[in-house]
């Protein structure tokens, strides 16, 4: 997949996880775990780049 593809999949997961009006959002921590878990889908260096520059909050999620 294009890396632009994995940066739109990244965002487009970020964006479901935020505030819906049936739930409250996941925290940045929470949800670099949920894309961690999430097997294959995420370029698990593209995912370090954009804990350690856009969600510096979540950098003790560490990779597995």
């Amino acid at each position: 997949m294009p890396r632009s593809g994995y940066e739109l999949l990244r965002n487009s997961t970020l964006d479901v996880l935020n505030d819906r009006v049936y739930r409250s959002a996941f925290s940045s921590e929470r949800a670099v775990e949920i894309m961690r878990e999430d097997d294959g889908h995420f370029d698990p260096d593209l995912l370090d780049l954009f804990v350690e520059h856009v969600a510096p909050d979540a950098r003790h999620a560490v990779r597995t």
